[in-house]
């Protein structure tokens, strides 16, 4: 058996008439831990999770080729995490893998895309910085736009956060910028009839391997000159992946799961994302920055809050829950831009605020008719 962690790279029905796979969900902390208890003989990594839910761990990466499983990993957090892992055993495809490998791109927001639940396919609502730049590439090969103007559009698409990131989004501020007209025109009808994009192709290139491995049953056990070093976070994770599997709960994402590790349920954190994109999305639109000051008093307040007092306890606990240091600043800044935004709109959060009041009293009205009724 194979296991595919795929999402919003390509549709599973397509992959499925490249190679018959175990598809998954795209992966997070965990998830190859949890793919070992169906015996693959290989896990491929396509897409993963690089936000709101903790990556995918290099160490259980490296547990599972140590137990033998072969892992591959193209076009988006598969392509990261080959590049980091190759050295032991892990093997990356494509050209995006070539680029992180190569050092020719370098940060994680590269493949980054923002995208819609598993009950919607994992529909993809921006676009990948590694296909803005291929498609940049390709309009210059063939003499649709100069070398500079690529460059300009790679620049400016870099500066907007993944989540809003698109060509179309590019172009149009190339455009506010100045930017040579005519080429931008060409350049928009180029990639409207041009080739699928550099995560896809190199998605269809690592099934089509993986493929002819299957049907020439070439895939003995792994074998590495390594030892995992034990920590008590490996530890950790692999005992709560094995109560889960005593428990018959997949890890990833009941409610109740949830509720029982973070203290609120899925619904609540959804919500504070959507706080947070909103946040974002308003604040650029009327033109509000967060300080390094503001950001830092923010900083200071999570930490009190929490009861991280020492920056030791802080690494400590962002190591334990692959909270990197982009998650963490993120959060921070989006944080101090909702402070603002909260600031800024005072008053008619003010005039809403009774309503507001009014409508929460429903649920506490009911069970006080509830008691009353004889």
């Amino acid at each position: 058996m194979i296991c595919v962690f795929l999402g919003p790279t390509m549709p599973v029905d397509a992959a499925r008439r490249i190679l018959d796979a175990e598809y998954l969900p795209p992966a997070g902390r965990g998830d190859v831990l949890r793919a070992m208890a169906l015996r693959p003989r290989a896990i491929a990594i396509v897409d993963g999770y690089f936000d709101t839910v903790p990556s995918v761990w290099h160490k259980e990466i490296l547990v599972a080729m140590q137990r033998g499983v072969h892992v591959f990993g193209a076009s988006s957090m598969g392509a990261l995490r080959a590049a980091e892992l190759h050295p032991f055993g892990m093997v990356g495809i494509g050209q995006v893998y070539e680029w992180y490998r190569d050092g020719t791109i370098d940060a994680d927001d590269e493949v980054a895309v923002a995208h819609g639940p598993a009950e919607f396919a994992f529909a993809r609502l921006s676009d990948s910085l590694v296909d803005i730049r291929d498609a940049c590439n390709a309009a210059e090969s063939a003499g649709i736009i100069s070398r500079e103007t690529a460059a300009a559009l790679v620049s400016l698409a870099r500066a907007d956060h993944y989540v809003e990131r698109s060509l179309r989004r590019t172009l149009n501020a190339a455009r506010e910028c100045g930017g040579d007209a005519l080429q931008l025109e060409a350049m928009e009808l180029f990639v409207g009839r041009a080739r699928p994009g550099v995560k896809e192709r190199d998605a269809r290139m690592l099934l089509e391997t993986l493929a002819r491995f299957d049907d020439d049953d070439e895939l003995a056990p792994l074998q590495v000159d390594y030892e995992v070093e034990r920590t008590v976070f490996l530890e950790r994770l692999e005992h709560e992946v094995e109560q889960e599997g005593l428990s018959g709960t997949p890890g990833a994402a009941t409610d109740e799961i949830e509720v029982a590790g973070l203290g609120e349920p899925v619904a609540v954190l959804r919500k504070k994302v959507l706080l947070r994109l909103l946040a974002r999305r308003e604040a650029d639109r009327i033109g509000m920055h967060a300080s390094e000051a503001e950001i830092r008093a923010g900083v200071d307040d999570f930490r009190r809050q929490v009861g991280l007092y020492r920056q030791s306890d802080t690494e400590v606990w962002a190591g334990a829950n692959g909270v990197t240091n982009e998650i963490f600043e993120r959060f921070m800044r989006d944080g101090a831009l909702i402070s603002k935004l909260e600031r800024f709109y005072g008053h008619q959060i003010d005039a809403e605020l009774a309503g507001q009041m009014r409508v929460s009293t429903a649920d506490r009205w009911m069970d006080q008719v509830t008691d009353a009724e004889p």
